[in-house]
């Protein structure tokens, strides 16, 4: 856990508890993922997902809970922001990079391409979606799908092409 130290013994009842910390520290969490970048619900959203995840018995044992619940909202907060680049990353790839038209209602557009990604064929389908939307790379998906990174880059490439072409003509109609 990046040098968090965490103790073996479980019935150590004398760590802080979870109402205290959100008492003292709960705005102090909030003010971290707004400078984050992040909406006033969705850090309001990371801060509960990290107390949340705290209370998972993989984490009971976690000495400086505070300092955890600080590095999961920082880490929630950059998931966020890789999430939101990844779209974009697949929303210029798709729209060939016109922003003027990839502007507009966020949750219809991206409806408009996961609708057009279900279309392709199944080996693309997950290429796309292990690619775009699970972030990883050609080398662990071809992997999981048990063919070369070379035609898992391969099938990303014409899966891209044949989206591009899809949402051009649904544009243009």
């Amino acid at each position: 856990m990046d040098g968090l130290i965490v103790r073996d013994r479980r019935d150590d009842l004398a760590l802080p508890l979870l109402d205290d910390i959100l008492r003292r520290r709960g705005q102090d969490l909030l003010s971290l993922a707004y400078r984050m970048g992040l909406s006033a619900e969705d850090a309001e959203d990371a801060v509960q997902e990290a107390f949340a995840r705290l209370c998972a018995p993989a984490n009971l044992n976690v000495v400086d809970r505070e300092a955890w619940l600080f590095r999961t909202v920082y880490h929630l907060a950059m998931d966020a922001h890789r999430w939101r680049r990844r779209v974009g990353c697949l929303r210029r790839q798709i729209f060939f990079a016109r922003p003027t038209e990839v502007e507009g209602d966020e949750p219809d557009l991206l409806a408009t391409v996961w609708s057009a990604v279900d279309e392709l064929p199944e080996r693309q389908r997950a290429i796309v979606y292990l690619r775009h939307r699970m972030d990883f790379t050609y080398e662990v998906i071809a992997t999981m799908l048990g063919i070369t990174a070379g035609a898992a880059r391969s099938q990303g490439s014409v899966a891209m092409a044949t989206l591009q072409r899809k949402l051009r003509d649904v544009d243009e109609a």
